[in-house]
């Protein structure tokens, strides 16, 4: 680019031009980080991340010399005018000052040169003010690494004991030091991704998980919190979890990770919590989803305000997932899209105090098979939003709507399928047009089989036909 323009202007020859345009390009012209090596010494002073860059000394010295030496000529030279010497020069010739007022101007010039002295000093002691900081901070630095090192290798001592102070050790060093904040929750969720069963496991084990599980959600309770962990991307893929709590957490940005997690045992709560912008995710349909096979998993009075919380593909095998007294609003979703319901309890209600609540939002079921267990909507109180059963295969499971008030929003069974099951919708009150399509197909009904008496067995099969159910 820079060879034809010299060509055209008769400057040097083309070849000169295309060096000059290599050298341009490797940047020994504009490049900063050169300029920047030849002015700045190659490490911080001290040394460490903390340390700040400091002008090379030689050149500083000059600098300074340099300086010193024009302030104080102009300083000369003004005075000298200001005592009426006339129009002079940068350099004046002999007998333009007249000799009585040379030693008053050279005694005024040193005066003030002194006050410069006394700036360049206030300069030196800032600087070495600098260093003696980026030493503290480096040194505070070390310490917060070395607490990092001795608490991490506590989580893999034999004792109990010793894993829980470990614990502790980490989560307070979290809350100490910002940097390594993120790091070391990675490093508590990867522990509780280790396998864990709890028959057989070493006394001890299942304290030592609660205790990891309480503290990640009393630093989600606070997004404003300087120590806040409200925004992280938390991965409990895989995790065995057999009760622990995060009631009260805020899931605000970000990504949770439970695919593939099993609740197998105890009470796991998420009571209180406010789902207000992650992706809170039990399967997203890109990994398998999390099984509730066992124990009790609440979300009574949570907030789906936005974000949303997926449970595609995640197996409901046993035991009782709760949304009672739920509130769902604005552009929360939960999806349990393509789920496979086969045993267990799904309340987002009971008694007609603690119904979830629906003034908009989203609730699919979209494509999930209801085998058998119980979804429960009884005392749902719905003014928006909308309860998607597209596509859903009814194959024994019952869903019930008992005392739920549907005032508005929209409940779609489009292309769900109805094999055999219940759905009841006792003291409901529903509004026109809010459940699509209506009437809902009914259950197909399934022949009775009338078992034969025992001495009918040995009949012929061309009597045993006349029999119903043979």
């Amino acid at each position: 680019m820079l060879a034809v323009p010299c060509v055209y202007l008769g400057h040097p020859p083309l070849s000169a031009c295309v060096g000059l345009a290599r050298w341009a390009r490797a940047g020994r012209l504009h490049n900063l980080r050169r300029v920047k090596r030849l002015i700045f010494e190659q490490e911080a002073a001290g040394g460490g991340r903390h340390a700040p860059r400091m002008p090379r000394f030689v050149l500083s010295l000059f600098l300074a010399f340099a300086a010193a030496f024009l302030a104080s000529w102009l300083i000369f030279l003004g005075l000298a005018r200001l005592s009426g010497a006339g129009n002079l020069g940068w350099i004046p010739r002999v007998g333009d000052i007249p000799r009585p007022d040379l030693f008053d101007l050279v005694r005024s010039t040193v005066t003030s040169v002194g006050l410069f002295a006394g700036v360049f000093a206030i300069i030196y002691s800032y600087r070495k003010q600098r260093i003696e900081e980026s030493a503290s901070r480096r040194a505070d630095a070390e310490i917060l690494s070395k607490r990092y090192q001795d608490a991490a290798s506590l989580l893999g001592h034999e004792s109990a004991a010793v894993r829980l102070a470990g614990v502790y050790a980490l989560t307070k060093l979290a809350d100490d030091d910002e940097l390594q904040r993120l790091t070391i929750s990675n490093v508590l969720c990867a522990y509780l991704r280790m396998p864990y069963e709890p028959e057989g496991a070493p006394a001890g084990e299942r304290e030592v998980r609660h205790a990891i599980i309480r503290a990640i959600a009393e630093r989600l309770v606070d997004p404003a919190s300087s120590t806040s962990w409200c925004g992280f991307d938390l991965d409990f893929t895989d995790c065995v979890f057999d009760g622990g709590s995060f009631t009260g957490a805020y899931f605000t940005a970000g990504r949770v990770s439970f695919d593939g997690a099993r609740f197998i045992e105890g009470h796991t709560h998420f009571d209180r919590t406010h789902f207000t912008g992650a992706h809170v995710s039990f399967g997203d349909g890109d990994s398998h989803g999390a099984d509730f096979c066992g124990g009790n998993v609440s979300f009574t009075s949570a907030e789906f305000s936005a974000g949303y919380v997926t449970m595609t593909f995640a197996k409901f095998t046993g035991g009782m997932i709760s949304f009672g007294d739920a509130k769902f609003k604005n552009d929360g979703a939960l999806s349990f899209s393509s789920a496979d319901f086969n045993g267990a309890w799904l309340t987002f209600g009971g008694p007609i105090w603690i119904g979830a609540t629906m003034n908009g939002g989203r609730i699919s079921f979209a494509g999930a098979k209801l085998a058998s267990g119980l979804i429960s909507l009884d005392g749902l109180d719905m003014t928006d939003g909308e309860i998607s059963f597209e596509s859903a295969e009814f194959r024994g499971a019952g869903l019930s709507f008992y005392r739920a008030e549907l005032r508005g929003g929209k409940v779609d069974f489009t292309d769900a399928r109805f094999e055999s099951g219940k759905i009841s919708w006792e003291d409901a009150g529903v509004a026109e047009n809010v459940v699509q399509p209506w009437p809902l197909p009914r259950f197909p009904r399934t022949p009775r089989r009338v078992p034969l008496p025992k001495w009918r067995r040995f009949l012929p099969p061309r009597v045993r036909r006349k029999f119903p159910g043979a």
